[in-house]
Formats: C-alpha cells, sequence, structure tokens
C-alpha cells in the first residue's frame, strides 16, 4: 500500500478528529513541552467545540452500554444499538487533546481504520470532561509481529525496534504497534485497534 505524504499530513475525512484538530491549530509537535501545547487551553476549546457541535455525550448513556474491560487509557463499552462498534472512553484523569486527536486521525488516513472522535462525556466518577472514540470492530485474530512488519514496509515504514516504525519520507513514526495492537481479519487485512502515530522529531 503506497502513501501519498501530501494526502496523509494535508488530507482531512471530514470527521471529529479533523474538525477538533482544526480548532487546535493542526497536528501535535513533536517533543512539544506541557507549557507550549497548553493542554488545559486546548480541553477548554474542545469542550466548547463539543458543546456548540451537541457532541456532549451524557455520561448515564455508559449505565446502559455493555462493559467490556479495558486497558492503561481507555474503559471500553458496546452499545447494542450499535453491534458492530466499540466505544472507547478516556479513563479519570488529565488528557492531552492535540497528542490525542492527533494520532487517532493519524490512524485512519494512514491505515483506513475508520475510527473516530464520537464526543466528549463527564466522567461518572469525578466529573472531569474526557473523550470518547467510537471503533469499527473487525473479526479476526491478532497478527504474528512479522505479519506487522510486512505490513508496515509495504506502506513504507522502517522497524526502529519492537512495535516502532518511522516513515523517513512522510516525517511519522508509529510506535506500540505490536502485533496485540492490531486484528488481521479473515480476509487478511491488518487493521490496528490501538497504535500511537504521530509526526516524527527532526
Amino acid at each position: 500500500m503506497a502513501l501519498d505524504g501530501e494526502r496523509v499530513l494535508a488530507e482531512g475525512r471530514g470527521g471529529h478528529c479533523q474538525a477538533t484538530l482544526d480548532e487546535l491549530g493542526g497536528f501535535a509537535r513533536p517533543n512539544e513541552t506541557e507549557s507550549e501545547a497548553d493542554p488545559a487551553r486546548d480541553r477548554k476549546i474542545i469542550q466548547r467545540w463539543a458543546a456548540h457541535h451537541d457532541a456532549i455525550i451524557p455520561a448515564d448513556n455508559f449505565l446502559h452500554f455493555e462493559e467490556l474491560g479495558g486497558r492503561s487509557e481507555h474503559d471500553i463499552f458496546q452499545d447494542a444499538a450499535e453491534p458492530g462498534y466499540l466505544y472507547k472512553r478516556w479513563k479519570d484523569k488529565p488528557w492531552f487533546p492535540r497528542e490525542y486527536l492527533s494520532r487517532w486521525l493519524l490512524s485512519d488516513l494512514l491505515f483506513g481504520d475508520r475510527a473516530d472522535l464520537a464526543g466528549l462525556t463527564n466522567h461518572a466518577e469525578s466529573g472531569r470532561m474526557v473523550p470518547v472514540i467510537r471503533q469499527p470492530i473487525y473479526e479476526g485474530t491478532h497478527p504474528l509481529d512479522h505479519e506487522v512488519d510486512t505490513r508496515m514496509e509495504a506502506a513504507g515504514f522502517r522497524k526502529t525496534g519492537l512495535g516502532q516504525y518511522t516513515h523517513d519520507e512522510l516525517g511519522l513514526e508509529v510506535n506500540d504497534a505490536e502485533g496485540h495492537n492490531w486484528i488481521k481479519t479473515p480476509e487478511g487485512l491488518l487493521f490496528p485497534i490501538d497504535v500511537i502515530p504521530g509526526l516524527k522529531a527532526s
């Protein structure tokens, strides 16, 4: 799968990740310090955007969803009305909007995983406003790491470590891309479910 660098870095898909990053001024920059990124300001901007675009998800909604567990960053839910999707709610801790939204948008642009920001919700325990990602469910198994290597090499990335890849031409890197963070469909297609792409430090 060949990638067009201009498309990856400039073409949006009209989703909420793209729209909110436009509000924030674009992708997160590599090695950005917390003071430079100003995540508190960014969270306020995203909250205003969500309120204006009817993207505030009532916290009570999650009481009616099936909870499927979670990992270090998200609690995962499924709505019976949408059996083909998962909702990933950020855990009750601070989040960095530009870094977080950048990685989800880049993942879609690079790999076509079709995950997007569903909106924001108040976390039930603290009331903290946190993001919620809506992600398609891909049926299949986790690929072997060498299958991920082949997938990434076909996309122009070179391996730099376990689950780590870089694309010199595009100035991108992908981390946490071990096999357990992908799904291999019965047709042999590989889709990421929790990898971390970003702009590469120069």
